[in-house]
């Protein structure tokens, strides 16, 4: 279930960079947003704060020259 409501929220990424701006700041909103919506037993996600750099979540991977979230890996994150 996370990996469908994950593929939504990237899915509105990539549509809303088509008509604006896209930066690392809707990044972390939209990964923010994201784990409010899932269970997290394993604290897997805990450093997903707003006073962390997006590029420094866990499982995240920034391309910085171009402002944007290159990769999520959360295959080994037992969410829920």
């Amino acid at each position: 279930m996370a990996y469908i409501r994950l593929f939504f929220i990237l899915l509105l990424l990539r549509l809303v960079s088509a008509y604006q701006h896209h930066s690392l700041l809707q990044d972390n909103a939209a990964l923010l947003a994201f784990k409010k919506s899932i269970l997290d037993p394993t604290s897997a996600l805990a450093n997903w704060k707003d006073d962390v750099h997006v590029c420094n979540f866990t499982s995240i991977k920034c391309y910085e020259q171009h402002h944007r979230v290159m990769e999520i890996d959360l295959s080994s994150s037992q969410l829920v």
